[in-house]
């Protein structure tokens, strides 16, 4: 659930951007190679890693470190040998990722922007309504910079030994009390932001590239999944908008539609997985205009529940869960159900009757990984039968969805991160 640099700077009073820039290159949309954003590249697909089947804090059991850092709804990232995090109200963590240690944290402030602007700003925009905190949305690095977007709007890019190189405030209206929660993507060349609209950014100036029309985006919490049709990069919204990313034409609308989950894209087909699921194949060819009856619909199927997971799509199957612990896997090609089983997960919390299930599925290796809020965390072979293959109870959880490199696999709690492994 969505809970939540040095030259010249531009002031564009209706264009809804305000920004300072550090020493900003000339521009340059080159693709990036080494992204890593939530859920690694937004597929929940860990394929390389082999993580730990059992960690325990009480013995303490399979924990490398567990460093205190805050308490958020965000999911770590890993970046070569750094892991970055966000932590409310507005700041951002680096951390050394082999032993914990915090090599810098920098607050993400409305002071970076210059004087005469961060003074017009009254207390809406400093502090807009949510329901979900203002450091919701994950983080992206490219492998030289990491990138942090705000529910508040602020945008930041930062180098890996904490040099700020910009920061812009994306001033659009929110669409939602419950705050803003997408996370930051890197596709094309571009960032891509939703503070309401879609944005796109230039990753080394924070310059706006192109913006979408007002309301022509519907306000969901999902993040955009990056794909091609017919070697056109395009982005596909959780609202089921395909949009371009040279220029930000949206080429055709409600393919689907989600709130809180985000799509997948996996060999040509889109799927949107919630209690109202389907599977999209792309088209051939992109074109200016296009319509739904361009993307042929493979199934759809409903479901009883609401769903905040996102779900994952490997060898033919898609894995996704309710927040009740509803548990569903689907044929990708027909959608019919393969497995559909409530999990064995308690309550999230003294008082709560049902469990809550907010992390989004992932799979690491072979192994398909389904955790609560609480910090209960059931392991499963991924396949057509149901094989679990272990139950951990923690004690310490959160609905940030779990990262993995390698052999190891990093776990946010109420206020710490721990790293899982041998």
């Amino acid at each position: 659930m969505c809970k939540l640099s040095g030259s010249v700077v531009p002031l564009v009073l209706a264009g809804a951007l305000w920004a300072v820039h550090i020493c900003a290159p000339a521009e340059d949309t080159a693709p990036v190679k080494q992204a890593a954003g939530w859920r690694s590249d937004g597929s929940g697909c860990f394929p390389g890693a082999d993580p730990v089947l059992e960690w325990s804090l009480n013995p303490r059991k399979n924990i490398k470190w567990a460093t205190v850092v805050g308490p958020s709804h965000s999911s770590p990232i890993v970046a070569g040998d750094r892991v970055f995090v966000t932590v409310e109200p507005d700041r951002l963590l680096c951390l050394n990722k082999a032993d914990g240690r915090i090599l810098w944290t920098r607050a993400v402030s409305f002071d970076d922007l210059p004087p005469a602007v961060a003074a017009g700003l009254d207390d809406d925009k400093r502090e807009p309504t949510t329901q979900a905190g203002y450091a919701t949305p994950s983080p992206v690095a490219d492998g030289q910079h990491v990138f942090v977007f705000l529910g508040t709007g602020l945008t930041a890019c930062y180098d890996y030994d904490g040099k700020r190189m910009w920061t812009v405030f994306l001033d659009y209206p929110q669409l939602s009390s419950e705050g803003r929660a997408t996370s930051l993507v890197i596709a094309g060349g571009k960032l891509l932001v939703q503070p309401g609209c879609l944005v796109a950014l230039a990753p080394k100036t924070g310059q706006t590239l192109w913006v979408t029309p007002k309301g022509a985006i519907k306000c969901t919490h999902g993040t955009a999944a990056a794909a091609t049709i017919g070697g056109v990069e395009v982005v596909i919204t959780a609202a089921g908008d395909v949009v371009r990313l040279a220029d930000g034409k949206i080429l055709a609308q409600k393919l689907g539609r989600l709130m809180y989950p985000s799509p997948v894209v996996k060999d040509g087909v889109v799927y949107l997985i919630s209690n109202l699921a389907c599977a999209v194949a792309l088209p051939d060819k992109a074109a200016d205009q296009m319509n739904t009856a361009d993307f042929a619909e493979r199934w759809s199927a409903k479901f009883q529940g609401v769903f905040y997971a996102s779900p994952v799509c490997h060898d033919g199957l898609v894995y996704t869960i309710a927040r009740d612990a509803s548990y569903i896997v689907l044929d990708a090609a027909t959608g019919a159900v393969v497995q559909q089983k409530v999990l064995d997960l308690p309550p999230a919390g003294s008082k709560a009757e049902k469990p809550s299930v907010y992390p989004s599925v992932t799979l690491a290796g072979k192994h398909v990984f389904i955790s609560n809020d609480a910090g209960d965390t059931l392991i499963l072979e991924a396949g057509r039968e149901y094989k679990q293959i272990a139950r951990i109870s923690f004690g310490d959880g959160a609905s940030a969805t779990p990262a993995f490199d390698g052999r190891d696999m990093f776990l946010r709690g109420t206020k710490t991160l721990y790293c899982i492994g041998r």
